[in-house]
């Protein structure tokens, strides 16, 4: 057989648009051969027959054929296909003649090995140049980032091994722009990571690999693109010297390490984080003695092991053929790698706890759900919002009954078919009785979940190891009022305990965080929509320089932004059971954090992780686009590439950002448009298959 079946990196199923290929180039082929009957076919080095004996030609890259797909588990061997395509080339051989081809292999078909490794060394070629590439980007943001982040009036606890040098804000640097081409290059290398798990090109263990060649910069490298990491070792000394976080900022600490080198603006602010996020800084304090540069270290060893934790809620949440394109987009993304490890931010705790506890939920334990929820909540409040879409959704559910595709579950991969179509059998195993009854005992538990995953009340429903219901969906002495109320005092029961044993164990002022929430505002992001609306007010009124803090035009346009939040949250609640729970409660998120009063990159998480998790994921690339996006956002101090030219630096603060919201407009009508086109034109040619 001079033919051999490619093995790719990667075990995910097509998406729709490549098994629209692959029904396509079957139907050219003629429809016969081991995959005939399922629209996939072996992919060899031999042209397949088609039905009157003709060759037809196959193109891998186009069929877009994933090991998953040309050898299946419930499929024939693949040595009986290739040994049946040997007798058939034979045979056509035969008729035609004796000829042969001439890249037949006359050794026995030891040829085949070349053929087969040449596709496998390249792909692992192109693995290891992403991984480089991104790596490199990777590190010259952190050579860079830690050394722009600081301040002219902050004094970092230590050097770094020079990695915190101090930069003039007097000179020009080319910093910036090597901070630029370094996130340029990760962002292609994520991007590349992207496509290729999407289309089932890469395995999970290919994008874990990648995942921790682009992270070992950020992980032993100097805290970057931020000092807010300092304001938490700072809020944790607070603690433990008995000041109050929820009062004043960390310049109550004097000429404390941790306040000297905290950024400015936060000197004098109250926290924002809740209980759960200070009684982290305290107990990090606690164990380092209150010194700096360990508990840095202390902290980041935390936010790793929660983006960890987040990366296994991800792949859990989804099915096989999702799960390395879900690890790559929500783990695997510049803002979590230079953000969330790099930075050292609160985010990756408070998403690893959402995360967590939405999956808890929507797996049946609504009461661990709810209360790591409640914990997320209590990090840092915007993972409240993924808890109101809960509640909201499971009872609507209980009120009205399960919708008309039971959306609220998380997606399952379905089982695998025998060729006939009928389930795969168990294994032949020894007839005694110990292994006739496990195996009843299995059937009868696989009934049993089929049953409870039949419809989303009855997932609500699921008993706990107490006996009780959660809801009460088929209760004979009430209706869907009495369903209702029982889950509402239920729910609210487990929050309410679940705050106020965290709010009371862990700080002494356990409301005074809720005082303090708009403490971010204090800030200003120029390139966000707020802002750009902002200075769009400041050129119509031909107001002079860029709408900064405490001005009224940014107080109106930040205003104007939270209502129009608002508005949107609000049709996202009413609509609800349109859409799976992730769904909602990722656009809820990505909604506030775009038009809230301040963007800062690391708030792209909130929206993109629970998107990631959703059961479809429409418009992949605008996702991908938001996280490519955050990457360029928080470039600290970019003016020292315009030093001499002050008009340059002018134009930036003010123009500049209604210039990108513009183009970015523009771009993502054009988006529309074509996706539009393209879904029309694929309609009409799936219609005449």
């Amino acid at each position: 057989m001079a033919g051999s079946v490619h093995v790719a990196m990667g075990d995910t199923k097509p998406d729709r648009q490549t098994r629209g290929r692959d029904v396509r180039d079957t139907a050219n082929a003629g429809g016969t051969g081991a995959g005939a009957g399922t629209g996939v076919r072996p992919v060899t080095d031999d042209p397949p027959t088609g039905s009157g004996g003709t060759p037809a030609v196959t193109d891998r890259a186009s069929a877009g054929i994933t090991p998953a797909d040309s050898a299946p588990a419930d499929s024939a061997p693949t040595s009986a296909s290739t040994d049946s395509t040997s007798a058939s080339t034979s045979t056509d051989s035969a008729r035609d003649g004796g000829a042969r081809h001439d890249d037949a292999p006359t050794d026995g078909g030891r040829g085949d090995r070349p053929s087969g490794r040449g596709p496998r060394m390249r792909h692992l070629g192109a693995l290891v140049l992403a991984g480089a590439v991104g790596a490199l980007g990777a590190t010259l943001v952190v050579i860079t980032g830690g050394r722009l982040a600081l301040g002219p009036v902050v004094h970092p606890p230590t050097a770094w091994f020079g990695l915190l040098d101090p930069v003039a804000t007097d000179k020009p640097s080319l910093l910036p722009a090597v901070l630029l081409a370094g996130a340029a290059l990760l962002v292609g290398a994520w991007w590349w990571a992207c496509r290729h798990s999407q289309r089932g090109e890469l395995s999970l263990r290919g994008v874990a690999a990648l995942i921790c060649c682009w992270s070992a910069a950020p992980l032993v490298g100097p805290p970057i693109l931020s000092l807010d990491v300092y304001s938490y070792v700072a809020q944790g000394a607070m603690l433990s010297a008995g000041l109050d976080p929820y009062a004043a900022g960390p310049a109550l600490l004097g000429s404390h390490p941790a306040a000297l080198a905290a950024d400015p603006i936060w000197q004098d602010t109250p926290s924002p984080y809740g209980p759960v996020g200070l009684g982290l800084f305290h107990a990090v304090t606690a164990l380092t003695g209150g010194r700096v540069v360990r508990s840095v270290i202390l902290l980041r060893v935390v936010t790793t092991v929660a983006v960890a934790a987040l990366a296994w809620c991800l792949v859990r949440a989804v099915p096989a053929h999702r799960r390395p394109w879900a690890l790559a987009a929500g783990v695997g993304g510049p803002v979590v790698l230079l953000e969330l490890l790099g930075a050292v931010h609160l985010e990756a705790v408070m998403m690893a706890l959402a995360a967590a506890g939405l999956l808890a939920a929507l797996r049946g334990r609504v009461g661990l759900g709810l209360a790591l929820l409640t914990a997320a909540a209590l990090t840092k409040w915007p993972a409240a919002m993924i808890m109101i879409v809960l509640l909201a959704r499971r009872w609507a559910d209980l009120a009205v009954g399960p919708a008309t595709e039971p959306e609220l579950e998380l997606e399952l991969e379905p089982a695998p078919k025998a060729a006939d179509g009928s389930s795969p059998a168990a294994p032949v195993r020894a007839r005694t009785a110990t292994g006739i009854l496990a195996g009843r005992g299995r059937a009868l538990g696989r009934r049993i979940a089929a049953a409870i995953t039949s419809s989303a009340p009855a997932r609500w429903a699921r008993r706990g190891r107490t006996g009780r219901r959660w809801a009460l969906p088929g209760l004979p002495a009430g209706g869907p009022a009495a369903r209702v109320l029982t889950a509402v005092i239920r729910d609210l029961a487990v929050i309410g305990a679940t705050a106020t044993a965290l709010s009371l164990l862990l700080v002494p002022d356990g409301l005074g965080w809720v005082r303090a929430t708009s403490t971010p505002s204090h800030g200003l992001s120029l390139y966000s929509p707020v802002s750009a609306l902002a200075n769009l007010l400041a050129i119509v009124t031909d107001t002079p320089g860029p709408a900064l803090p405490g001005s009224d035009l940014l107080g109106l346009a930040r205003a104007a932004g939270m209502a129009g939040a608002a508005l949107l949250i609000g049709w996202l609640l009413i609509t609800v059971r349109r859409r799976d729970v992730p769904a909602t409660c990722g656009l809820a998120l990505l909604s506030l954090a775009l038009l809230g009063p301040v963007l800062y990159p690391w708030y792209l998480v909130w929206g993109m992780i629970p998107l990631v998790m959703a059961k479809g994921v429409p418009r992949r690339r605008v996702l991908m686009a938001v996280g490519a996006a955050g990457a360029f956002l928080s470039v600290p101090h970019p003016e020292v590439l315009f030093v001499n030219a002050p008009e340059v630096t002018s134009w930036f603060a003010r123009e500049g950002p209604v210039v990108l919201v513009i183009l970015l407009a523009c771009a993502g009508a054009g988006l529309l448009a074509r996706r539009r086109l393209t879904s029309g034109t694929r309609a009409e040619v799936y219609r005449s298959m």
